[in-house]
């Protein structure tokens, strides 16, 4: 039997702690949008125009905003050409994937819904 790294034995510790799993979370769904940014070529300045709002808003939602709302998600998503997904797994199996961007054709058919 092969023993775990003394790494998987400290995470296996906060495996079930809402604090560390919230991070977690934010740290998902931030690193999606900036993958997402990279892909349409976006800076932090054209998001921030798409969704009405001020740079140093998109910063802050990037740098791990623990407030974001489903509705600010979704904003971002649809300025991302793209929609929100949200998949509950097995944290044993992790299976965890909260945005995943779909594709273009779903957007211009203007379905922008976030699906359960």
């Amino acid at each position: 039997m092969q023993k775990k790294s003394w790494l998987s034995e400290e995470l296996d510790k906060y495996s079930k702690d809402i604090e560390f799993l919230t991070q977690e979370t934010i740290i998902d769904i931030t690193e999606t949008i900036v993958k997402r940014m990279k892909e349409l070529r976006m800076n932090k300045a054209e998001l921030a125009r798409r969704l009405g709002v001020s740079k140093p808003f998109i910063t802050k939602l990037l740098n791990g905003n623990p407030n974001m709302t489903i509705k600010t998600l979704v904003s971002i998503a649809n300025a991302l050409d793209c929609n929100v997904k949200v998949n509950f797994g097995n944290h044993y199996n992790e299976m965890r994937n909260y945005v995943v961007p779909v594709d273009i054709e779903n957007v211009t058919n203007g379905r922008h819904e976030l699906a359960a």
